[in-house]
């Protein structure tokens, strides 16, 4: 598996890490919720490889959302919602999504968090956005590399298996 893969991946993880949560979790966003929700937003990445590993640098932003007809609930409850949503996320945990056995997370941390904004006072209607930014180095072997960029192996014999 190659980093084209990765944002697919990375979606679903932060979807089944942030499933525990009393509130539903999605990986598109919805127009029809009443209740709180949690959307996996956009994933932005820059790709780019050398001889040994390709790397995909990027962002993503988890957004809370208070649903169609507004909060009813405390802002209290919201906080708090908001606060187990990034401590599910804390780097500790973040840098341990298993992303495939050759994979390394080397950077997963907050970039921008706007707190819980108030965007239509009358309904209630709130939401939370958190950016982390993240690192992931993928090793490949040689030949590897060359059969992704679409080239032949020609003496195999000659050529390493893995370069560290």
């Amino acid at each position: 598996m190659f980093l084209k893969d990765i944002r697919r991946i990375l979606s679903v993880r932060l979807y089944e890490m942030l499933s525990t949560m009393d509130i539903p979790v999605y990986n598109v966003l919805p127009t029809d919720v009443d209740n709180p929700f949690i959307y996996v937003g956009v994933i932005v990445t820059t790709d780019y490889a050398n001889k040994c590993e390709f790397i995909i640098e990027g962002t993503v932003d988890i957004e809370m959302h208070t649903g169609a007809n507004g909060w009813n609930g405390s802002m209290e409850q919201l906080y708090e919602y908001l606060f187990e949503m990034k401590a599910l996320l804390q780097y500790e945990k973040g840098s341990v999504i298993t992303l495939g056995t050759s994979h390394e997370m080397n950077l997963w941390k907050i970039v921008a968090d706007t707190g819980i904004t108030v965007y239509d006072p009358i309904n209630r209607l709130m939401s939370s956005t958190v950016t982390y930014e993240f690192k992931i180095v993928q090793k490949i072997g040689y030949e590897d590399r060359v059969k992704e960029d679409g080239g032949v192996v020609e003496a195999i014999s000659c050529i390493p298996i893995q370069l560290r």
